[in-house]
Parts: structure tokens; sequence; C-alpha cells
């Protein structure tokens, strides 16, 4: 079966750290979800969008026009959130999962090692994700281990790297494969590693304190796991960046302004 993909524009945002620390900025940053329409008329969502509130740093700021709201921009293409069946999630930060609890109908589909990834997150990285995004919608997230197809042209893969559960979605169109590549290429290890730990400690004590996590969080994801099976990490090859980039197929990600001019893929 054959696809064709619509980036939905959703505005964008900037975060900083400053004054505390004036380097780190993230200015301007492009956000981007998928439709994926099928022949068959099927819609699937791939990543739900950033938030315009409850976000990270110590200041944020955004431009998000009414009609960039993801469930107006659906209606452009004659669809509400009850029609999106399934939304496949390429991770879980706060930026990509804000909405997920507006298609009331959907199952998501999320890497078991995204969520095995988070009973051993650094304490500081607990600020990268909003479990209140997706800890209510648990009985709906289908998970995934490694490589699986989930329609008839439709193929996601492991890639870890940007998370250890990241993964991506690899579209068939009649232009070729393209491959929805989430944040697939950005690693921020060294960058934070050039924050001072006396910044986090600051931080988790004031303007952060919200974003760590409750303990029962971490135990509530490690019962799931457990019940459903997929606690124990199995043996599974990822697609990593530089395999995906080898492959020669199209690679669109969430963040690429230059998707502004492309309304849709094939073109």
């Amino acid at each position: 079966m054959y696809y064709v993909i619509y980036p939905i524009f959703e505005g964008l945002f900037s975060v900083s750290f400053q004054p505390e620390l004036p380097d780190l900025t993230f200015e301007n940053i492009h956000s981007f979800v998928f439709l994926v329409l099928g022949e068959d008329g099927e819609a699937i969502l791939v990543d739900t969008g950033f938030p315009t509130q409850d976000v990270r740093g110590t200041t944020f700021s955004f431009h998000k026009t009414p009609q960039q709201d993801i469930l107006v921009a659906l209606q452009q293409h004659g669809l509400a959130a009850a029609d999106i069946p399934y939304i496949v999630q390429t991770h879980l930060h706060w930026d990509h999962t804000a909405n997920m609890q507006r298609f009331t109908h959907a199952s998501f589909y999320v890497q078991a090692e995204e969520f095995r990834s988070l009973l051993q997150l650094n304490p500081n990285e607990e600020t990268y994700y909003s479990p209140s995004n997706w800890m209510p919608l648990l009985n709906r997230i289908h998970l995934i281990e490694g490589s699986q197809e989930i329609k008839p042209g439709l193929r996601l893969f492991l890639t870890g790297g940007h998370t250890p559960g990241h993964q991506v979605l690899e579209v068939n169109t009649r232009s070729g494969p393209v491959i929805l590549g989430g944040d697939l290429p950005f690693n921020y290890d060294q960058l934070w590693k050039m924050v001072p730990e006396q910044f986090w400690t600051w931080y988790r004590n004031g303007p952060g304190k919200k974003y760590y996590w409750d303990p029962q969080t971490f135990k509530s994801i490690e019962n799931w796991l457990r019940t459903s099976g997929h606690y124990e990490r199995p043996a599974i090859e990822k697609m990593d960046y530089q395999a995906v980039k080898k492959s020669g197929k199209r690679l669109i990600l969430s963040h690429d302004p230059r998707l502004l001019k492309i309304p849709r893929i094939p073109e």
C-alpha cells in the first residue's frame, strides 16, 4: 500500500535557562507532527506536538496561531480526533507528547525500550518528560520490540540515540520509502554534561521542582511492564542514525523548518 505524508506545522518555541546559564538557549524551534494517509483512507498520526503550558527551562516562549492547533489543522484535511485510530510516538519527550489525551479513540505505538529506560533515568533527565501526558493512557499503548510492520507499507524501527527507545516510521510512498525520523540525529549527552551540578540543585529546588517525578510513577511503570511481559529486555537490533543515512532513504525530521515549503510527500 502507498501513503501520502502531510507535515503539519504546529508553531515554534524557544527555551532558555537564563540568566543562570546564558549559553543554554534554544530559539525558534519549529515543530511538526505528521499525518500519514493511506490509499484505504485510514489516517495515522506521528507524534502529538508541544504544549503551550507546563514547559521546561527557566524561560519559555512560543508562537502558535489558532489554526496551528493540532485538531484545527486536522480539520483542514477533513479529519477529527476521533478519525485517528493509531498514533506513532517517536519518543516520549515533552515536546512530542502534549496532545496525546485529546485523541480519545486512538491507540499509541511506543517502543518498550522507551519505557524500560525510564526506570534508569538520571534524576535530571526526568525534566525531559511529562508523565501526565501518557500515564493515564497505558491501557491504549501498544509496546513494540524493535522492528515491526504495523500496516502494509508502514514499518517501525528502533533506533535509540536521542532516547534509548527512540523509533522511526518507514512509510511506503509512490516516490519511494520515506523515514519519519523524529529527533533521531540529536544527542544532547555532551551538552548536559556541561551543566554544573549546582545548577541542577538550584533548578530542582526552584523553578523546575514540579518537573521531577513522583516516585510512584516509576513503580507504576515497572508494574505495567512486568504485567505486560515487557520488563525484561530481549535481544533486538537497532537501526541507528548511521544505518538510516547509509540506507539512502529520504529522512524527514520533526524540527526541520524546510518542511514549511513542503505541503505533502510525495510533492
